[in-house]
């Protein structure tokens, strides 16, 4: 997975923190820089459903990608949206 390029995927990666039991977990102050909010306040008020979603979304898009052993940013960015696409049907 490390060969992807997609600046959305390298996002998150860079702010990706593990456990010591190798879970991964991401920090709320370091996700609203990433998702852009420009003041914390605004992140806050998004709600924690939306959130929530977006993290599931990435999540299955992770794991989708090293199901497939998807290689390359093009490929990576089409299966990110097809996971996006099909969780919205949910």
């Amino acid at each position: 997975m490390s060969d992807l390029n997609g600046k959305e995927y390298k996002r998150f990666e860079n702010i990706k923190h593990f456990r010591d039991d190798g879970t991964e977990y991401w920090s709320a102050r370091e996700l609203a820089a990433a998702l852009e909010y420009t003041q914390w306040r605004n992140f806050t008020n998004v709600g924690s459903t939306e959130l929530i979603a977006n993290l599931f979304r990435i999540s299955q898009t992770e794991e989708k990608l090293r199901r497939d052993h998807v290689q390359g940013a093009e490929q990576a960015t089409s299966t990110h949206y097809k996971v996006g696409r099909e969780g919205d049907q949910l």
